[in-house]
């Protein structure tokens, strides 16, 4: 994929991958600087017509990013505990699980804008998320196929964020530790999701059909809550 620089007023150094196979222009924000995927035979007119004409979006994302950024007086809730990011004087991270609370202790100079700061920081939610997913979501599912009649193979706990469960085809599902960030009914629905999945391995009418009943007919109403929930951590 070959990539451009394009510069802009407002968003500075915007950098453009040219590829084969867009329709549209994609807009993302990555390391706090903006990236478009462009399709080819684009002019830089037209790039410049659609970012006018999105500016004001744009800055949404912006805005929207901004709002992850783990500092100080961060405050977020997982299924099993809270998480608090303090700040203390010694010049080492520590993370400490106390009273259903998570507390993160920085350095007092610690630069939170900076992505190997939320990357650490990030790397030790990320740490105590999947011990808590590895007793709470193996159980869960074997409770609600019990509960369905349903027999699966094996249940592993992944770290995909954008994939956050699976059903292959030898019955063995895996569920995401992200999933440790949602209300409990939309964990079940993507349990459900994957247990419909034992019968109907596509997305075909049947398989929606089976789903539903799982959720009690609230299929599309929790998959509509689960396409706009904010994770807090990618």
């Amino acid at each position: 994929m070959k990539k451009y620089q394009y510069e802009d007023p407002e968003f500075g150094t915007i950098i453009l991958y040219l590829h084969p196979t867009a329709r549209h222009l994609i807009f993302k924000i990555r390391d706090n600087s903006l990236q478009i995927t462009v399709p080819e035979g684009i002019t830089y007119a037209q790039i410049t017509q659609s970012i006018n004409k999105n500016r004001e979006n744009i800055r949404k994302i912006y805005v929207r990013k901004n709002d992850k950024i783990l500092r100080p007086g961060t405050l977020l809730e997982t299924r099993n505990f809270t998480i608090a990011i303090q700040t203390h004087n010694k010049n080492k991270y520590l993370f400490k699980l106390h009273n259903n609370t998570l507390f993160i202790f920085c350095p007092d100079t610690t630069d939170f804008e900076s992505p190997e700061t939320q990357r650490i920081i990030s790397a030790g939610i990320k740490r105590f998320i999947k011990q808590e997913a590895e007793k709470y979501l193996p159980e869960r599912l074997d409770l609600l196929a019990k509960q369905l009649n349903l027999t699966y193979n094996s249940v592993s706990v992944s770290h995909g964020r954008k994939r956050l469960g699976r059903c292959d085809m030898r019955r063995n599902i895996l569920l995401s530790y992200h999933l440790m960030f949602l209300p409990d009914r939309l964990i079940d629905y993507v349990i459900f999701h994957e247990l419909a999945h034992l019968s109907e391995m596509n997305h075909g009418e049947r398989f929606h059909q089976l789903c539903n009943r799982y959720c009690q007919g609230k299929e599309k109403i929790l998959e509509k809550e689960l396409k706009s929930f904010p994770f807090p951590i990618e």
